[in-house]
C-alpha cells in the first residue's frame, strides 16, 4: 500500500481540526519514550505545535 504517511497525516490534521491533540513521531522514538516514560528532546522536537490544540 503506498501513500500511507500521507493518509496519517491528513487523518492527523483532521483530528487536530477537530479539537484532538496531535503528535507526529517515528515508532522508534515512540518506543522509547514509552519504556522512559518521558518525551526525549528528539521526540518533543517532532511535535508539530500549529497542529496541536492546547485547550485539551
Amino acid at each position: 500500500m503506498e501513500g500511507k504517511s500521507h493518509l496519517l497525516i491528513a487523518l492527523g490534521a483532521e483530528a487536530a481540526m477537530a479539537g484532538y491533540r496531535v503528535k507526529y513521531i517515528l515508532a522508534a522514538s515512540l518506543v522509547n519514550e514509552l519504556v522512559l516514560g518521558k518525551p526525549s528532546p528528539a521526540t518533543a522536537a517532532t511535535t508539530c505545535s500549529a497542529w496541536t490544540n492546547s485547550a485539551t
